[in-house]
């Protein structure tokens, strides 16, 4: 951790392998801060800075490639294979495991929690976004970042999804460098925001995102995601970009 007042960095967490994802809170019954990581060696732990041990473990049983959990306290929500494992943060304990719907084939790479905590988003390595239901397990999953050919799909991973704060919306982006925006209420995509940033013909794929507080403003970056690994590197490009949700 690095504490921006003093300048010092600290190790504060520790995985027997590589560290995939974590978010930090505050749990609004105790005012306590707590940090969470998740791991490709298959736990996701809980830790209490003020003690150099996690205070909790769970062993999910394969690797941890995301997790949710700041802006929907106290529900947490966590990635592995094809499942979403949803907990209550303020209870430390796993409250559900929802499945993927079988239209969806690859792996999870990001996944966010509903702020109606009715249920969570998540995205795929072959581009497809789902939105998984909590309460009556009517989910819904749409080609978000699939390119459709005459003869063939074009494949391109999901890299980020995202709940708007207050309306039905899921934000993701993906390799083909695309913004889609899902309303999960009407079940369709309402928009897509198109590439800005190319090499040629060839789009440079959305790697990360974010939005605003409340809801108004979009933030993601441009740049390789490693989706065809070494050989797909063209040096292409880097670049952040801010825009309007309207």
């Amino acid at each position: 951790m690095w504490d921006l007042n003093s300048s010092q960095k600290a190790v504060v967490a520790s995985h027997d392998l590589p560290i995939s994802c974590l978010d930090f809170l505050t749990l609004p019954q105790t005012m306590s801060q707590v940090l969470i990581t998740g791991s490709w060696d298959g736990k996701l732990r809980w830790w209490d800075l003020r003690q150099q041990n996690f205070v909790r473990e769970d062993n999910l049983g394969e690797p941890v490639f995301a997790l949710d959990a700041q802006k929907t306290v106290p529900m947490l929500a966590a990635a592995t294979g094809r499942l979403a494992h949803v907990y209550d943060v303020q209870q430390m304990q796993k409250v559900n495991e929802l499945k993927l719907p079988d239209v969806m084939k690859f792996n999870l790479r990001c996944i966010t929690c509903a702020p109606q905590y009715d249920g969570v988003g998540v995205g795929s390595s072959e581009g497809r976004v789902s939105f998984l239901n909590l309460k009556d397990g009517q989910g819904c999953t749409f080609k978000a970042h699939i390119i459709s050919e005459k003869s063939h799909y074009i494949l391109n991973q999901t890299n980020f999804c995202v709940h708007h704060p207050t309306l039905p919306i899921l934000l993701s982006g993906g390799g083909d460098g695309n913004l889609t925006l899902i309303n999960r209420v009407d079940r369709k995509i309402v928009k897509t925001l198109h590439c800005e940033q190319k090499v040629g013909t060839q789009a440079i794929p959305i790697s990360a995102g974010d939005i605003s507080v409340d809801g108004s403003l979009v933030a993601y970056a441009h740049s390789y995601d490693w989706a065809m690994g070494k050989s797909g590197y063209k040096n292409q490009p880097t670049s952040v970009h801010i825009r309007p949700l309207s």
